[in-house]
């Protein structure tokens, strides 16, 4: 089958390793795949898909609403001839109109809850290009299928549902759970609203006044940098959180981390978690999204809410025991084989072909 990823950019986000590793295991299962970006925005992932020989096209969009990028589209796909094309985040308004009365099936894959993932303005026209447009919706856990269900009232044999991947190969698997004087947690993730850096870090600074020797590491970026670094001053905690930026590479963070966490307020199906998991390391995440269907508390990770006092309390309940977190860590590589990008590749080369 022929196949066009369509994706806004390639910044190194959930959504853009997702589609990244999907790319890859289609190739290896026989798929002609190409990708569509609209930013000329060039990043270490459209490198490496370069390098593996994936074709970009780069649209050069104008901030904004741009609507010369529809005939762009349009003569991308009477040129390339695609049987499928795969939209993330929010391309549908331009790809779906673009699509029109071409032969080509359309699905969409959904990567947070549906209030979360789009405007006001961009749900209406999702629900008409679900209804009316036979685009096909894809949820990434049943508590995702959920909120589609309710906000563009859709049946649930409507929606599929495919867990999202990474290629487990490249984790590096912990081997020693001891942990030192100094305890070094790890987080990973945009410096956004619905990342909770506020109310981590509030645990953090609550954890290091009560004389736990916690450091915490921020890896990303995002709108929310400078606010997130000036909070870091006005609290004086620059000794122990370190603003990393953000990384082409995490797993050797992850291998050396004690902790992962992931407070978040809302969720999709986080890729970052997904790798913690791979590399066996302890995990805190909050309540939120497909994080239930990801981590079982006390089994692989504990789970907590959005809220300082539950965050701190499970950082807590982890470190003063060694043998249960060493036990979620080493459950946390075996949950982490149903998130793999082979199971992901299969699962929508199959929904590619009943199509």
């Amino acid at each position: 089958m022929k196949i066009i990823q369509i994706m806004p950019d390639f910044g190194l986000a959930g959504a853009e390793i997702m589609c990244e590793h999907l790319v890859y295991e289609l190739i290896k299962i026989g798929d002609d795949v190409s990708i569509i970006s609209f930013y000329d925005c060039h990043t270490s992932i459209t490198e490496r898909l370069e390098q593996a020989g994936v074709k970009i096209f780069y649209l050069n969009k104008r901030p904004g609403l741009d609507l010369s990028i529809i005939p762009k589209i349009r003569r991308i796909l009477k040129d390339e001839k695609p049987d499928i094309i795969h939209t993330h985040r929010y391309v549908m308004e331009y790809a779906i109109p673009a699509a029109y009365r071409l032969k080509i099936k359309k699905i969409h894959t959904i990567h947070n809850i549906a209030s979360k993932e789009n405007t006001k303005y961009g749900q209406y026209l999702n629900s008409i290009f679900f209804k009316y447009c036979n685009t096909i919706p894809v949820a990434l856990s049943e508590a995702i299928c959920d909120t589609l269900m309710e906000r563009y009232k859709l049946e649930r044999e409507q929606i599929p549902v495919i867990y999202n991947g990474i290629s487990l190969d490249q984790c590096i698997v912990k081997q020693d759970y001891a942990i030192t004087e100094d305890i070094h947690i790890l987080h990973i993730g945009r410096y956004a609203e619905s990342k909770n850096h506020r109310e981590m870090l509030k645990a953090i600074h609550e954890l290091r006044t009560s004389g736990r020797k916690v450091n915490l590491t921020l890896v990303g970026e995002g709108p929310l940098q400078k606010d997130v670094c000036q909070l870091i001053k006005e609290n004086h905690m620059e000794n122990y959180v370190c603003v990393y930026g953000i990384s082409g590479n995490i797993y050797p963070l992850l291998q050396n981390a004690d902790l992962f966490i992931l407070p978040s307020i809302y969720e999709g199906m986080p890729m970052t978690l997904i790798e913690a998991m791979g590399s066996g390391l302890p995990i805190v995440a909050s309540n939120v999204g497909g994080i239930p269907n990801m981590i079982t508390d006390g089994e692989n990770g504990l789970l907590c809410t959005p809220k300082c006092n539950s965050i701190k309390s499970c950082i807590e309940k982890m470190l003063d025991d060694p043998v249960g977190r060493e036990r979620m860590g080493k459950n946390a590589i075996r949950s982490a084989k149903q998130f793999s990008s082979e199971r992901m590749g299969k699962n929508y080369h199959n929904l590619y072909q009943q199509l």
